[in-house]
């Protein structure tokens, strides 16, 4: 799954590079968050995933004030070091505490790959850019994301219902329905 993590995250520094200063305020698929909001939110869980594997305590209740031009190098910055950290001998098979509980790893980075996948699509529909990922990176994500139990992540600020996909629908579309989004609402322009 790191391999996974690595193949998505230069895919998705570069369309937040892409963003320009009139998008940051735009609605996204993800219900009342902004590109600015949402790109914070997704910039302060890898910052928090990687405190958790370098064994520092986290408060998942916390926010990310993060400034638009801040965010693309914190972006970077969170992922190597949480790459880094989860690539260190012994941390793809260690169990971490967690608010919710004791968390395997493979749970863990399994989790960040489905994230940075998916609000890399929210903020590539909401400023009109694409996200190039390979169709293999695509469906492995979306083999991922069936894989986990509903309880998991259809709970309220996570992902939502199932949305159809439209006949046809290319791999990361079917992703994007799989976990709630509604690729023909947030087609790309």
């Amino acid at each position: 799954m790191l391999d996974l993590l690595r193949k998505e995250v230069p895919a998705v520094s570069a369309l937040i590079g892409g963003i320009v200063e009139d998008q940051w305020s735009r609605p996204t698929p993800c219900e009342e968050m902004t590109v600015h909001s949402l790109a914070a939110h997704l910039v302060g869980g890898l910052e928090q995933f990687g405190d958790v594997v370098e064994g520092l305590p986290v408060d998942v209740t916390a926010t990310t004030d993060v400034e638009p031009d801040e965010i693309l190098d914190r972006f970077d910055t969170a992922t190597e070091r949480m790459l880094a950290g989860w690539s260190a001998p012994g941390a793809g098979d260690a169990v971490y505490p967690m608010p919710w509980g004791e968390t395997p790893s493979s749970m863990m980075i399994g989790f960040m790959v489905i994230e940075v996948a998916m609000h890399g699509w929210d903020l590539a529909r909401a400023t009109g850019q694409d996200l190039v990922l390979d169709e293999d990176v695509a469906a492995s994500v979306l083999e991922l994301s069936e894989d986990f139990d509903d309880e998991s992540i259809r709970v309220p600020g996570m992902f939502a219902p199932i949305v159809t996909a439209p006949d046809g629908a290319a791999t990361i579309d079917r992703l994007a329905a799989f976990l709630g989004r509604d690729p023909t609402e947030w087609s790309t322009p």
